[in-house]
């Protein structure tokens, strides 16, 4: 069954997941909450310290985080290594309505690269993306990461995802200072981090949340 897009406030698209009822990014604003979750208080403050980054996205969904992380980064000529873990990647019916209707060219070699292999896209950005489940990570051995960008569904339609057994491996695999930024500011969830050894700090979130999360590995 294909995936409908649906429009959100910022004028900007989305996909509704059928097996979650969910719609991909925030209703409120697509283009508006990865950008202030993940470009403005993830890479944009990694990017402060370094410039040679490697990147981990636990959900590539549609693709628009690393669509908007390949902006900045040619922008910024910055050096991204992006990782992406997507058990249930897109159809090309469904990428293909995004990429027309947001207009974004970068779409297309996002999606159409190869599952498990490197792949440069730019200058500033290369992709290997990983068809496998989230809890399936420690197969990979990832290690020294230094950005996280956690875009699960939400802990009320996926639990499981958002628990301690879950995220050890996850956040096993972030370098010393390492960051984890997600849209989600649930009390549990912020806990399993601190007991996992990150600190947490809750921001201001995007619109339609108050608070979103930003933790760093001490």
């Amino acid at each position: 069954m294909i995936r409908p897009t649906v429009k959100t406030k910022d004028g900007t698209y989305s996909l509704l997941d059928h097996r979650t009822q969910e719609t991909y990014h925030s209703i409120h604003g697509a283009h508006n909450e990865s950008m202030h979750v993940f470009i403005e208080n993830g890479l944009k403050w990694v990017a402060e310290k370094q410039t040679d980054i490697h990147i981990l996205e636990i959900g590539l969904g549609t693709g628009y985080n690393a669509v908007l992380t390949q902006e900045f980064a040619l922008k910024q000529q910055l050096n991204v290594h992006y990782t992406a873990i997507e058990k249930y990647p897109l159809v090309p019916e469904e990428w293909e309505s995004l990429a027309t209707k947001t207009d974004q060219s970068m779409y297309r070699p996002i999606h159409e690269a190869d599952w498990g292999c490197h792949t440069n896209l730019s200058e500033a950005f290369s992709i290997t993306k990983h068809q496998i489940d989230f809890m399936d990570i420690a197969q990979l051995a990832l290690s020294q990461i230094d950005l996280i960008y956690y875009d699960a569904f939400s802990p009320t339609s996926q639990p499981e995802l958002w628990t301690i057994e879950t995220l050890n491996p996850i956040v096993a695999t972030l370098a010393t200072e390492g960051v984890l930024v997600t849209y989600c500011a649930q009390g549990q969830f912020r806990r399993n981090l601190e007991y996992l050894g990150l600190q947490t700090q809750r921001l201001p979130g995007p619109p339609g949340k108050r608070e979103m999360i930003r933790a760093v590995k001490l």
